[in-house]
This record gives C-alpha cells, sequence and structure tokens, in this order.
C-alpha cells in the first residue's frame, strides 16, 4: 500500500484510497467509438437546424418539458442571442461545424 501523509491518512479517507486522486489523466484521447457518435450528433444537429426554426423550437420545448428545465433552456438561449454576434460568427467561421477530418488508409496493394 503506497504511504500516504496529511491528517486524513489514518482516517476513512485514506482507507477509501484516495491517496492517488492527485494524479492527472489524459482526457483528450477519446476512443473511435465516441469520434463516430460525436459526428453522427454533429451531422443530425445539421440536419436538424437546415429544417429552420420551427423543430428546432418544438426540440427545446420537448426537451424543456421533459427535463423540467424550461426556465434554464429560455436563459441560456438568451445568454447566446446576447453573446454571438452573427456577423462574427460568420466572418471567423464559427457559424458551421468544423470538417471532419480524413484519413488516407492505403490497401495491401499501395
Amino acid at each position: 500500500m503506497p504511504k500516504r501523509d496529511g491528517p486524513a491518512s489514518a482516517g476513512a479517507v485514506g482507507r477509501a484510497g484516495f491517496g492517488n486522486a492527485w494524479r492527472q489523466t489524459d482526457t483528450t484521447s477519446k476512443p473511435v467509438a465516441t469520434d463516430l457518435s460525436d459526428a453522427r450528433f454533429k451531422r443530425a444537429v445539421g440536419r436538424l437546424h437546415r429544417l429552420g426554426p420551427r423543430p428546432l423550437y418544438e426540440l427545446l420545448i420537448e426537451l424543456g418539458a421533459s427535463r423540467m428545465v424550461r426556465t434554464e433552456i429560455e436563459a441560456t438561449v438568451e445568454r447566446y442571442l446576447a453573446r454571438l454576434d452573427p456577423s462574427i460568427r460568420c466572418a471567423v467561421g464559427a457559424d458551421q461545424f468544423a470538417p471532419l477530418p480524413l484519413h488516407l488508409v492505403v490497401g495491401e496493394d499501395g
């Protein structure tokens, strides 16, 4: 068992194994399945957006009602509208998702 220092090391915290809580982990590398799931979700959101404002409104209403968070959704929409200037977003390309990186896959025959 690793040596633990400090006043809590002899108590319940020490027995629970929190002595290594300071260790950092790499959370930047995601499994491929998560990347594919995120790509599918972005594509679906893009398709929903192309349908216009009404379907987006209906989705937010349904989400707000099912999770009892309509007030928070309304406040978040207002906050986004206050912060996001459409001309600046468009000028810097922040109005579109970044394209997915394409990787060349070379077959056995070259």
